[in-house]
């Protein structure tokens, strides 16, 4: 009976073997085709053979939130994340004035627009060669409170007073 596994080679991501049992497993995070050489030894010697591990792509699956909220006139950042390798990413729909996807990353960001605020029905989308996953996003932009411009004001009693307030 052997005593002992080794691979000559390199295994792909995320897959490893057990030197004690010769068991390969793990979670791949890449795609390919990976030829390695398996060996088995014991106290009578060793014995090896050439295996190829072929790991292919599956459709990717968003896993990032359904929600996510902002507020206009303060910097935003989502991330698209997605299971099975994704290659890259898009959005059906329109994104608040302001913000803007990274399609490599996945990443949403951007300051959004003073006249933004709403709610925004959009899809995530994350593409690889295997195929397209989609979810549904619904992003809420928030309008920013108002701010009253200060000032100081010197009137006299019994004289008409106006006073123009300003808020942004």
């Amino acid at each position: 009976l052997p005593t002992g596994f080794a691979v000559a080679g390199a295994l792909p991501g995320g897959i490893t073997l057990n030197s004690a049992t010769g068991l390969l497993s793990g979670t791949p995070t890449q795609s390919g085709s990976f030829p390695v050489s398996v060996s088995a030894s014991n106290g009578a010697g060793s014995g090896s053979q050439s295996l190829t591990i072929t790991i292919g792509l599956a459709t990717p699956v968003i896993t990032s939130a359904a929600t996510a909220s902002g507020n206009t006139g303060t910097a935003f950042s989502y991330q698209i994340t997605a299971a099975n390798l994704p290659s890259s990413y898009s959005i059906v729909g329109t994104l608040p004035s302001g913000l803007s996807l990274d399609g490599t990353t996945g990443l949403v960001s951007g300051t959004p627009a003073a006249g933004a605020g709403g709610s925004y029905a959009l899809t995530l989308r994350a593409t690889n060669g295997a195929g397209t996953g989609t979810q549904a996003l619904n992003l809420t932009i928030n309008f920013a409170a108002p701010v009253v411009a200060a000032r100081s004001v010197t009137a006299a009693s019994g004289v008409a007073l106006a006073i123009d307030l300003s808020a942004a």
